[in-house]
């Protein structure tokens, strides 16, 4: 069910072994994914019905009534609501993989015939992780904090119960998994640490020992070298024979913080929205330039900006398109109602029956800079997508014959895309055979409730998506030459479900439709070089 494309062993410290997973899963990748999972729980729940009464123990009666709890809130009518919450969907995948591990290692052999007849029905490990790095993106990119996460709120709204220090533990250690999440994984485990204290792990879930060497690693990890000593001291207290692992340790950590006197951490804080400004591209300095945006930190000035109706053709004079002016240069509009609700329906039907991952253009490999299931639809399967091809003429005024497919995706637990440019290089394949990707048309399938966007970063753009709606805009200039400008991304959806379809216009065919201006020609890698030491 799920892949790891890039698995990286980053060491075996104190015992433990720590990886970071770049990772690309299933059910986490898209909505109507996470759909078919709350159906399947309530099988899980039938055979834990069946478990509990052939062993009438307290933890699995507690177990199966919180579960039950869960699912008899929720009608079939609020199903997609509840799924689309971020925290909701983090906890079904949990529910049942972790959860039903807790269940196996308290039950053993007793458990035998209850994962037996579940098993082909949970979601993998990978998705676990999957998840939480959706929820840790959404924490980063719109600076949501980690209490409020706990106690059930996102940006300001309580959206349901709190989680519990199983929950939240489960959190933390998944984010040691998770490239740049050292901070938020210290500020859940630090957590689940402050509440044990308090004696709230009340079904003893919580490995205390495991708990301690966790918090030692990731405190050493981000370099906080004072709370590190702090929990070697609450391992002799508690745990003395296992602390004798760390003599070595110990000292070098007491060296460390007497020569610098002090202990610093060097981590990724996740409310950062500064950098230093240098000119050389970095991810993290990207990340952070894309969340402001995101959050729409500054708002764009619209006065010069305009609405009107638009033609590019005799038929469209007929039935002109209504357009909004998004950006002036490079040109970006947005058509209102250019694909009704019963086009919308056949749309995302037909994408559910193919979709898989989302890969990067023409490479084969998954990818964790785009998290949505993608589909491809081509002219010849129906006659709506060769009524939809000539819409978009009518629409941009440009040849669809040597388009490409009309591609959809649907987005899961913070899905998003990463920044990049629609344009290929000169060199690649695709070039060659029908010239570049000259523009973009990108439809919006849904509403979002919360985030979602498209931005822009280097023109401070935001365009929230906006059912039936599409943007248009040119990738390259007249003359054949990138436009740079036109770098952007998918901001992670926060709250709610995002479906869109993207069609590329290519080059040829379109020669004498946008003609090219010699004195437009510049150099590509140097108009590159100028915008990134201009943004970053």
């Amino acid at each position: 069910m799920c892949k790891a494309s890039d698995v990286i062993i980053v060491g075996l410290i104190f015992g433990l072994c720590f990886v970071i997973i770049h990772v690309d899963c299933e059910i986490f990748s898209a909505i109507e994914k996470l759909e078919q999972l709350f159906r399947s729980e309530r099988i899980f729940i039938r055979e834990l019905e069946k478990f509990a009464k052939t062993v009438d123990d307290d933890y699995i009666h507690r177990k199966l009534r919180a579960w039950k709890l869960e699912h008899n809130s929720i009608n079939n009518t609020d199903i997609w609501r509840y799924i689309t919450n971020p925290l909701n969907a983090f906890l079904m995948i949990k529910r049942s993989t972790t959860d039903i591990e807790l269940i196996e290692k308290r039950f053993g052999k007793k458990s035998d015939e209850f994962l037996h007849n579940i098993r082909r029905l949970q979601p993998e490990a990978l998705d676990l992780t999957g998840a939480v790095d959706g929820l840790l993106r959404l924490q980063f990119f719109y600076k949501l904090k980690t209490v409020d996460i706990a106690n059930g709120i996102i940006d300001g709204v309580p959206t349901r119960s709190p989680l519990s220090i199983h929950d939240l533990f489960v959190i933390g250690e998944q984010a040691l998994k998770v490239d740049e999440t050292d901070y938020l994984a210290l500020e859940y485990l630090s957590m689940v640490w402050k509440q044990l204290k308090q004696g709230l792990d009340v079904d003893n879930e919580i490995n205390e020992e495991n708990l301690i060497l966790v918090l030692i690693h990731t405190y050493t990890r981000v370099s906080s070298n004072r709370e590190a000593l702090e929990m070697i001291k609450e391992l002799k207290r508690k745990f003395p024979q296992t602390a004798t692992m760390f003599s070595v340790t110990e000292k070098m950590l007491i060296n460390e913080l007497k020569k610098f006197n002090a202990s610093s951490q060097n981590v990724l804080d996740p409310f950062a929205n500064n950098f230093v400004h240098d000119g050389k591209y970095t991810d993290a300095k990207d990340r952070i330039l894309n969340s402001q945006v995101c959050r729409g930190d500054e708002p764009k000035s619209t006065s010069k900006l305009y609405c009107r109706y638009a033609s590019t053709n005799a038929f469209s004079q007929l039935a002109r398109f209504k357009v909004e002016e998004a950006n002036l240069e490079p040109y970006i509009l947005l058509f209102i109602d250019v694909v009704s609700n019963d086009e919308i329906k056949f749309l995302k039907t037909a994408s559910k029956q193919k979709q898989g991952p989302g890969t990067i253009r023409e490479s084969s490999l998954l990818s964790s800079h785009r998290i949505a299931q993608v589909a491809w639809h081509y002219k010849y399967e129906h006659k709506f997508f060769r009524t939809l091809s000539r819409r978009i003429e009518d629409m941009t005024g440009l040849s669809q014959k040597t388009a490409e497919p009309l591609q959809t995706q649907n987005y899961g637990i913070g899905g998003h895309y990463s920044s990049h440019w629609d344009f290929y290089e000169k060199s690649e394949k695709p070039v060659k055979e029908n010239g570049n990707r000259i523009a973009t048309v990108l439809f919006y399938l849904s509403d979002v409730e919360k985030g979602g966007g498209t931005v822009f970063p280097f023109l401070n753009l935001r365009v929230l998506p906006r059912k039936g709606a599409a943007v248009f805009w040119h990738n390259l200039s007249p003359c054949g030459a990138y436009d740079f400008l036109t770098r952007h991304s998918a901001c992670p959806v926060l709250l709610g479900s995002k479906w869109v379809a993207n069609a590329w216009i290519r080059e040829y065919d379109n020669e004498f439709r946008r003609p090219c201006f010699r004195d437009e020609m510049y150099d590509d890698k140097r108009r590159e070089q100028m915008l990134y030491e201009q943004f970053y």
